[in-house]
């Protein structure tokens, strides 16, 4: 199995009008994910862990941990997205 099919496996996306977590300044707030607005600004962000990437990099090392992860797109413009 290649290594980006064995990361996948525990990945799922975030799905259009799911409500997510997100917790900034010690308060959680929901957010409503949107259809994806096609820009490319933004980062990753792991719905399970509450986390936020900055780079790819970081990312993929974030899900080669073995555990489940939601795949959110968090596009500076619009919030949440469908990634």
């Amino acid at each position: 199995m290649s290594m980006e099919a064995r990361m996948m496996e525990g990945i799922t996306k975030a799905e259009s009008g799911q409500r997510i977590g997100i917790s900034g300044n010690h308060v959680m707030a929901m957010q409503v994910v949107e259809d994806s607005c096609g820009t490319n600004g933004g980062h990753w962000f792991c719905g399970v862990h509450d986390e936020h990437f900055a780079n790819n990099m970081q990312w993929w090392n974030h899900c080669d941990e073995g555990t489940e992860h939601l795949a959110v797109w968090m596009c500076h413009e619009h919030g949440p997205e469908v990634p």
